[in-house]
C-alpha cells in the first residue's frame, strides 16, 4: 500500500516516520505528484458512500480524499504508517477525521441531536412501551442541546465489541434495541462489562437511545414486521395480542359543570382558553344537556338566583368537556371566575384508559387459509434469515405426535424476544418466539398447539434494516445509518 505513493520508485517519507516531526516540504509535494495514484487506490472503497451522497461527482470527491490523507499527515501529524494501514483496514476512516475536522458545515448531511431524538420517539413513541421498561435517551452528551449528528449506529445489543465498532465507523449517537442500562448502577467502574460500555460511551461523547418494547408495540415495528413476513396474502389478519390501553394526553379527566344557560357560551370560552375540551387536533369540544338544578341557601348566602331561606328551581345546562389533570386547577379557577354562582357545582370523573386496536405486544396472525406447518417453518427461516429453528410438535388424542407435513396452522400467536407471557394462554395452532422455558414449551404441545423457537435476539435484530430504511426517510436523509456487522446472537448452533 505505502509503495502506490512512491516518488521515483523510493518511499517519499520513512515508515518510522515520527508523529512529532513536520513532514518535509519535498515530501509534501512528492505526495501531491502522486495523487492520481491515491484516487485510483481509494475508488473502490468510497465509490459506493460518494454515489450516495454526492450523485456521482466522483473526480471531486477523490480529489478531496486524496486531500484528505496529505491534510492527516501535515496538520495532525498523524503517523504515515498508521494512517495508511487504517484506509487499508477501514476505507472511509481517514475521511471521516478530513470532514469532521477540515470541511464546511453545509457540506455534510448532519441534524441535531435533539432533532434525531425527536424523530426516534416519533417512529416508536414512548408511552407505547411497558410500564417496567427502560427507554429513551439513555446517554447524553453534555453539549446536547447544540450537539450535530452526522452517523447513527444501529444494534440490537449493545456490547464491548460493538460499541468498538460504532466508534472506529464514527458514530455520534447508538439506537440500541436492548438497553445497555436496565437495573441501576450503584457505580460506574470497570469492573464490569456493562459499566465500562457506558463509561466508554460517555469518553467518546456518543448518545446512546434504546427503543425496547416501544418497538415491539408500535404499528409497523418488530412483531407487526415478523407477522407480515410469514403471511399468506394481504387477506390475512393481524392484530395485538395485548393491545396497549392509554388516555389521551389532553383527556385524562372530565368535567362537568352546572349553569344557567344565560351564561354557557362565557363559560365555555373560558374553560377553552384554560385548556380544557382538547381531543385530538380538536379544540373548544364540550356537550350541553339541558335540565333543572334546585337548592337551598341558608342565611349566609347571597344567591345569584332566586333567594336564600327557600328552596329554588333554575333551569340550567350541563356542560361537559375533558381536561388533563395537570392544567385541571386552571381549568377550576376559570369556572369560579366566570360562573354567576357564588358556589359553583361541578364535578370530575377520572377516564378509562382505551385499548388501540393498532398497538400492543404480541401479535396474533389468522391466515385466510390453512397451511402445513412445514411450510410455516421455511417462511419463518427465511424471515430471520436462520438455517434452523427449533420446532415442539404437539401430539393428537390418542397420543400420537403430529409431524410438520400433517399439522395444519390456521392462527400464528407470536411474539419477538422472550414472549411466553405475551402468547400464553392465546387460542392458536402455533406459537412463535424467541425462547421459552422447558415446562412451558410442554405445556403448549399438551393443548394442542405447535411451538417454534429461534432464540432470543433472532428474532429481533433483522428488523434493523427495516428500521433504518424508516430512520433515514424521516430524517429525509441528513444523517448515515449503518447497522452493526458484529451484532450477533450469543447463542449458535455447531
Amino acid at each position: 500500500l505505502i509503495s502506490t505513493f512512491s516518488y521515483q520508485h523510493e518511499p517519499c517519507f520513512s515508515l518510522d516516520f515520527n508523529p512529532g516531526e513536520r513532514v518535509r516540504r519535498n515530501e509534501t509535494l512528492a505526495l501531491f505528484k502522486r495523487r492520481n495514484s491515491l484516487r485510483t487506490l481509494l475508488l473502490k472503497p468510497t465509490k459506493q458512500w460518494y454515489q450516495r451522497r454526492v450523485r456521482g461527482k466522483l473526480n471531486s470527491a477523490l480529489n478531496t480524499i486524496a486531500d484528505c490523507c496529505l491534510y492527516c499527515v501535515c496538520m495532525f501529524k498523524t503517523s504515515a504508517a498508521q494512517l495508511f494501514r487504517s484506509l487499508n483496514q477501514r476505507g472511509n476512516l481517514a475521511f471521516y477525521h478530513y470532514r469532521k475536522f477540515h470541511t464546511t458545515s453545509h457540506s455534510i448531511p448532519k441534524m441535531k441531536l435533539k432533532e434525531l431524538t425527536a424523530v426516534l420517539k416519533s417512529l416508536a413513541p414512548l408511552h407505547l412501551a411497558e410500564s417496567w421498561d427502560n427507554v429513551g435517551l439513555l446517554v447524553e452528551p453534555t453539549d446536547s442541546a447544540t450537539r450535530e449528528v452526522e452517523r447513527v449506529f444501529l444494534t440490537n445489543d449493545l456490547t464491548e465489541p460493538v460499541l468498538q465498532e460504532s466508534i472506529e465507523k464514527g458514530a455520534q449517537y447508538i439506537v440500541a434495541y436492548h438497553p445497555p442500562i436496565f437495573s441501576p448502577f450503584k457505580s460506574l467502574n470497570t469492573s464490569s462489562a456493562k459499566s465500562r460500555i457506558i463509561l466508554k460511551a460517555v469518553e467518546n461523547r456518543i448518545a446512546i437511545y434504546s427503543p425496547h418494547t416501544a418497538f415491539d408495540s408500535v404499528q409497523g415495528g418488530i412483531n407487526d414486521w415478523i407477522a407480515h413476513g410469514i403471511k399468506s396474502t394481504e387477506k390475512d389478519l393481524v392484530t395485538p395480542l395485548q393491545p396497549h390501553t392509554a388516555l389521551p394526553p389532553n383527556a385524562t379527566h372530565k368535567l362537568f359543570v352546572f349553569v344557567p344557560a344565560s351564561h354557557v357560551d362565557e363559560l365555555r370560552k373560558a374553560l377553552s382558553e384554560a385548556g380544557a375540551g382538547v381531543i385530538g387536533e380538536y379544540s373548544h369540544c364540550t356537550f350541553a344537556i339541558p335540565g333543572q338544578g334546585s337548592f337551598w341557601g341558608s342565611d349566609n348566602t347571597n344567591p345569584a338566583v332566586g333567594s336564600k331561606g327557600a328552596l329554588e328551581k333554575v333551569d340550567e345546562i350541563k356542560l361537559e368537556t375533558v381536561c388533563n389533570l395537570s392544567i385541571l386547577p386552571n381549568v377550576l379557577q376559570a369556572i369560579r371566575k366566570v360562573h354567576p354562582y357564588e358556589t359553583p357545582a361541578f364535578d370530575i370523573a377520572s377516564l378509562t384508559a382505551v385499548p388501540d386496536p393498532k398497538t400492543g405486544q404480541g401479535r396474533l396472525l389468522t391466515l385466510a387459509d390453512k397451511v402445513p406447518l412445514s411450510e410455516m417453518i421455511l417462511r419463518i427461516k427465511k424471515r430471520f434469515n436462520l438455517e434452523k429453528v427449533r420446532v415442539a410438535l404437539p401430539y393428537s388424542s390418542d397420543c400420537k405426535e403430529f409431524n410438520v407435513d400433517t399439522f395444519l396452522v390456521k392462527k400464528v400467536a407470536l411474539c419477538a424476544g422472550a414472549g411466553y407471557t405475551v402468547v400464553k394462554g392465546v387460542s392458536a395452532d402455533l406459537y412463535l418466539t424467541g425462547e421459552m422455558r422447558h415446562h412451558e414449551v410442554l405445556d403448549c404441545t399438551s393443548t394442542n398447539k405447535a411451538v417454534i423457537l429461534c432464540d432470543h435476539s433472532n428474532t429481533e435484530r433483522g428488523y434493523l434494516h427495516e428500521f433504518k430504511r424508516k430512520l433515514l426517510e424521516a430524517t429525509n436523509n441528513k444523517i448515515t445509518v449503518e447497522v452493526s456487522e458484529l451484532d450477533h446472537d450469543p447463542l449458535v448452533v455447531f
